[in-house]
């Protein structure tokens, strides 16, 4: 991995100045890779995009703040700027209750919404990832936020066709999930498909780690 610049930003909130990393290069060994897309990977550096600012912590869209400079971990301080390096704290992934607030407000940016509603999605599913054998039901919440996120989806693009499949595999609509299963993936989404596909006809419903020996 090739870390990129910090971005350092300022807080729209509380004026106070938050890290932003970047990555130039990465890869995806080691990685850990589930049915629904999320994705662990320790050689790539996966900031949020909606953040809890590490000094106010209040919600924020790290996109929608003003920058104050940029620099490579490796560069030399300068001056000033060290300081306000030194300043500058990472932030922390919003918090599932702060991105519920954001949709109930009614996002008009499509991307922020789309980001919001797939974050809750993954986030629900956690509690998922690390049981071995009791798999909790989809709550009430999980269900509508999905139901939302399904509108964003396109058919015709080959990665959103394969989350509305396992979406609808996760809320047990297997017919729906079948028909978009049966249409032609092409590389990576080919080798997902199939794993989503062979747990769709035993009507599984819980997310699943992709694990070839399965």
């Amino acid at each position: 991995m090739k870390p990129g610049p910090d971005i350092i930003r300022r807080c729209s909130k509380c004026g106070d100045l938050i890290k932003e990393e970047t990555m130039e290069s990465g890869n995806t060994f080691g990685a850990r890779i589930w049915t629904d897309g999320y994705m662990t990977a320790p050689m790539m550096i996966q900031q949020p995009w909606y953040v809890c600012c590490p000094h106010c912590d209040q919600a924020v869209w790290l996109d929608e703040h003003e920058v104050v400079f940029k620099r490579h971990q490796y560069d030399l301080p300068i001056n000033d700027e060290d300081d306000i390096f030194k300043r500058a704290w990472k932030p922390k992934p919003a918090r599932d209750h702060q991105l519920r607030e954001y949709l109930n407000e009614g996002s008009s940016a499509r991307g922020k919404e789309v980001h919001a509603r797939r974050t809750l999605w993954w986030s629900g599913n956690h509690v998922r990832r690390i049981s071995t054998s009791d798999y909790p039901p989809l709550l009430k919440r999980e269900i509508e936020n999905l139901t939302a996120y399904l509108k964003f989806l396109d058919e015709e693009n080959d990665n959103e066709r394969l989350q509305m499949a396992e979406i609808y595999r996760e809320m047990g609509e297997y017919s729906k999930a079948k028909k978009l299963l049966d249409k032609e993936f092409e590389g990576w989404n080919r080798e997902l498909a199939y794993f989503i596909n062979w747990y769709n006809d035993q009507e599984f419903r819980a997310v699943r780690e992709i694990k070839y020996k399965e």
